[in-house]
C-alpha cells in the first residue's frame, strides 16, 4: 500500500510521522506550515493567553520540546508547503496516487484536494478529542478541562471529508488517566495515545482488513468548539477545573465508544502460527526509538506474531510498558561488542 502523509511540521508531528513509517514505509510525508490568519488577533486576547494561559501554554510547550528531543525526521521523501490546499500539494497528490492518505495537524483540507485524492484513494484524519463529543480546537483536552467533563478527554481517526472533525469514525477512544497527572502529563499522555491510536488503525488499513466508517451522529451529538470561543474566561476555568476538580473517576460516565476488533483475518494469521520476531535494543530507557518499538511489538502480537525483546540489559521504565505475552532476554552485556556469543546462543534456542 502506497501512504502519503500529510502533517504540520511541529515537533509532535513529527513524533507521529516516526510511528507510522515504522509500522509500514511512507511513501512521501509532505509537511505543512498552517498559512497565519488573515487577521492578527488584537493585544488583549494575546496578553491574556501569556498571563492567565501561562500554564496551558507552558505545558504545551514543554510537551513539544520533549518530543524535540527524541525525535528527528524519518529518513523518507519530505516535501514543505505553506497551507494543505496549495496548489504543490494537489500536484504531489496527482504524482504519487496513494493509495492511502494520513492527514494530522494541518489546516481544513478544501473539496478541490479531496477530489483530487479520491480518485485514487481513503483519507484517514487524526482528531486529538473525543469525536463526536468535543470537536474543533484549539485544543479539545484543554476545553475538557474548561468544561469539567475529564471524562470526555480522548481521541478519534476518521474518514475525513470537508467538514470540522465530522467524518465518519473509525475509532474513538479515552486516554487512560490516573487523574493524578501534571499538565504536562496529562497532554503527553493524550498525544503518546493518539498517535498509538492511528497506528493502530494504519496498521489495520495496510493489512488489508475493513476498518468501520460509523456516522458520528450514530453515537451522539457533540459540540464543535472553535479557537475564537477560547478566551481568558475558559482558560481560568480549564485551571480552576485542573487544580482543584481532576481527580481519579473510579466510575466514568458511561458513553459510547467505537474500538478496533479483531478481525477474522487476523484471527487466520494467528492460527498458522505467525512469525517470531526478535527485537534488539541495549535496554528499555526512555526514548524515542524504544517507544515506537513497543508500538510496533504491540501490533505484531495483535496480528498473532510472537515478539521477544533481546535486550543487551534487562533495565529502563518502559519495562512495564511491555504488552502481555511479550518475552524479555537479557544478553547481560555492557558493550555492543560483547553480545555476538550470548546472540548466537539465543538464535539456536
Amino acid at each position: 500500500m502506497k501512504t502519503l502523509l500529510l502533517c504540520g511540521g511541529a515537533p509532535n508531528q513529527i513524533a507521529l510521522a516516526n510511528r507510522l513509517h515504522a509500522i509500514h514505509p511512507l511513501a512521501h510525508v509532505a509537511v505543512i506550515a498552517v498559512p497565519p490568519p488573515k487577521r492578527r488577533r488584537s493585544l488583549v486576547p494575546r496578553l491574556v493567553s501569556y498571563t492567565v494561559g501561562r500554564p496551558l501554554r507552558r505545558a504545551w510547550m514543554d510537551l513539544m520540546a520533549s518530543y524535540d528531543r527524541e525525535f528527528r525526521a524519518p529518513d523518507v521523501a519530505i516535501s514543505r508547503h505553506v497551507g494543505v490546499n496549495a496548489c504543490t500539494v494537489i500536484e504531489l497528490v496527482k504524482a504519487e496516487k496513494p493509495d492511502l492518505v494520513l492527514v494530522s495537524g494541518t489546516d481544513l483540507l478544501r473539496q478541490e484536494l479531496i477530489d483530487a485524492i479520491g480518485k485514487s484513494a481513503k483519507i484517514m484524519n487524526l482528531h486529538t478529542g473525543l469525536s463526536p463529543y468535543l470537536k474543533g480546537g484549539p485544543n479539545c483536552t484543554n476545553w475538557a478541562l474548561a468544561l469539567g467533563k475529564f471524562d470526555l478527554i480522548g481521541n478519534t481517526v476518521m474518514w475525513l471529508d470537508d467538514g470540522i472533525d465530522s467524518g465518519n469514525l473509525i475509532a474513538t477512544e479515552r486516554t487512560p488517566l490516573t487523574g493524578r497527572e501534571s499538565l504536562f502529563e496529562l497532554h503527553r499522555k493524550v498525544m503518546d495515545h493518539a498517535h498509538e491510536l492511528y497506528g493502530r488503525c494504519y496498521a489495520q488499513a495496510v493489512a488489508g482488513n475493513k476498518l468501520p466508517s460509523v456516522p458520528q451522529a450514530k453515537l451522539a451529538s457533540g459540540r464543535l468548539f472553535l479557537s475564537r470561543e477560547w478566551t481568558g474566561v475558559q482558560m481560568l476555568r480549564a485551571l480552576i477545573n485542573f487544580y482543584l476538580r481532576y481527580r481519579p473517576d473510579p466510575k466514568l460516565r458511561p458513553i459510547e465508544l467505537i474500538g478496533l476488533e479483531t478481525t477474522p483475518a487476523n484471527e487466520a494469521k494467528s492460527a498458522r502460527g505467525g512469525y517470531r520476531i526478535a527485537m534488539l535494543l541495549p535496554d528499555l530507557t526512555l526514548g524515542g526509538a524504544e517507544r515506537v518499538a513497543l508500538d510496533l511489538a504491540r501490533e505484531f502480537v495483535r496480528l498473532g506474531h510472537e515478539v521477544d525483546f533481546v535486550l543487551m540489559r534487562k533495565f529502563g521504565q518502559l519495562r512495564q510498558a511491555l504488552p502481555e505475552g511479550v518475552e524479555v532476554v537479557d544478553l547481560q552485556a555492557t558493550k555492543m561488542r560483547h553480545i555476538a556469543r550470548p546472540l548466537a546462543a539465543y538464535r539456536k534456542e
